[in-house]
């Protein structure tokens, strides 16, 4: 079953809200596997702030997110806090981020902007390298396979002059034809 975020959206303060009860439906619909972990990071003086951290099932880090309330808003503030860290995990991962007014920036801008293009035009990741190797070698690739492959994909004759987009690309590719 396919999960349907529009059919579960709250209208909050005038703006569609999908709360984090349906992101986790969402989420745990398409990673049974995944996990998330919270950690109470701070309770005094009737607030709390956690953190919400959110790994593959290799234990990988993909997401985290913190979370703060204090007892003047919420009689359980402790619990909104937590749920507040989950929520904006879960949105920095993509499960309800359009509808997560928490992310919002309004007037003030909270990152400085990225040039996407630098990012993709720089080279591969001496780690990256190092896995498309091992991969080539686990497959049996031949070095003429290997230079065809990449010259026809990539415009490259080694792994090492693959962008770091290109190269992320290619392992997936290798690790497909691995698992085949």
């Amino acid at each position: 079953m396919v999960f349907k975020p529009e059919e579960h959206l709250i209208r909050l303060k005038g703006k569609d809200y999908l709360p984090v009860a349906w992101r986790l439906v969402w989420f745990r619909s398409e990673h049974p596997l995944w996990s998330i972990e919270t950690e109470e990071r701070e309770i005094i003086e009737n607030s709390a702030r956690f953190r919400a951290i959110i790994r593959d099932d290799d234990g990988r880090v993909l997401s985290t997110g913190t979370g703060s309330e204090t007892l003047k808003d919420f009689h359980d503030y402790i619990e909104k806090a937590e749920t507040k860290a989950i929520g904006r995990a879960l949105a920095t991962l993509g499960y309800g981020t359009q509808f997560a007014p928490e992310l919002e920036e309004g007037e003030r801008i909270v990152d400085t902007p990225i040039d996407f293009k630098q990012i993709d035009e720089e080279l591969a990741t001496e780690n990256q390298i190092k896995a498309i190797h091992a991969i080539i070698g686990e497959l049996k690739i031949d070095v003429e396979k290997l230079k065809s492959y990449l010259k026809q994909m990539y415009q490259v004759e080694i792994p090492e002059e693959l962008t770091k987009k290109q190269a992320s690309d290619f392992i997936g590719i290798l690790k497909s034809k691995k698992s085949k």
